[in-house]
């Protein structure tokens, strides 16, 4: 009996033990969302979005409206017809959750390029251009100061590959910056897809000097044109 107490601590040790590795066998901390955006977040009908995500912890994740469960980190081009919210769901043994972002679809598309010529917005600031014609653009200005190429994809996108000489403002913050920049440059612009959101918001801020290349960072490299990391 005199040696009851101490069978007693052991037995509490050991519970104590169990416990601890039992806890620590799975994560103890909710699913993290780093990044979760839409670019553009807003598009006239008939074009084209893309939704961005980086996901840690997680040992599910899924997004509605169709697309389902997708990697940890990856992209997806969309085409609401109506305004559609998209919701990422991230889930492990510690919980879930979930973000949403909004494509805002205005039902009516101005003048858009139909063919590989370059084709002027309707208040005239913004000039379309193939990837040849952005390319020859780049070539004649390689040496002018004033010439400044846009890229607006996630800095993780921006990473991963971009054409040479670009700068990265990712369409998230873009609109907030865009009074930063110098309206009396010269500014080519592009996106993953080639949507024109951003040369739209620089011409409502009455940038003058506007290119945009159609079909976007896919495009160019699809056409083979050179992309540096």
């Amino acid at each position: 009996m005199r040696n009851k107490p101490r069978y007693l601590v052991l037995l509490l040790g050991l519970v104590f033990l169990l416990t601890g590795l039992l806890v620590g066998c799975g994560p103890t901390a909710l699913p993290v969302i780093v990044e979760f955006i839409a670019a553009p977040s807003e598009i006239y009908s008939g074009e084209s979005a893309t939704l961005f995500w980086n996901v840690t912890e997680a040992t599910s994740i899924s997004i509605d409206q169709g697309i389902d469960d997708v990697s940890a980190v990856g992209t997806q081009t969309v085409s609401p017809i109506t305004t559609t919210a998209y919701t990422l769901t991230a889930t492990n043994v510690a919980g879930t959750v979930t973000k949403s972002v909004v494509i805002t679809v205005t039902p009516v598309s101005p003048s858009s390029p139909s063919s590989d010529q370059p084709v002027v917005s309707p208040e005239g600031a913004i000039i379309y251009l193939t990837p040849q014609e952005a390319f020859a653009l780049m070539q004649e200005n390689s040496n002018n100061s004033d010439f400044v190429i846009i890229d607006v994809c996630p800095a993780s996108h921006f990473a991963a590959g971009h054409i040479k000489g670009a700068v990265n403002i990712p369409y998230g913050t873009f609109r907030d910056e865009v009074n930063e920049l110098d309206k009396s440059k010269i500014y080519l612009t592009y996106c993953p897809d080639g949507c024109g959101a951003s040369a739209r918001i620089m011409e409502e801020a009455n940038f003058q000097k506007i290119y945009d290349i159609t079909g976007g960072y896919s495009r160019w490299v699809s056409e083979g044109f050179p992309i540096v990391q």
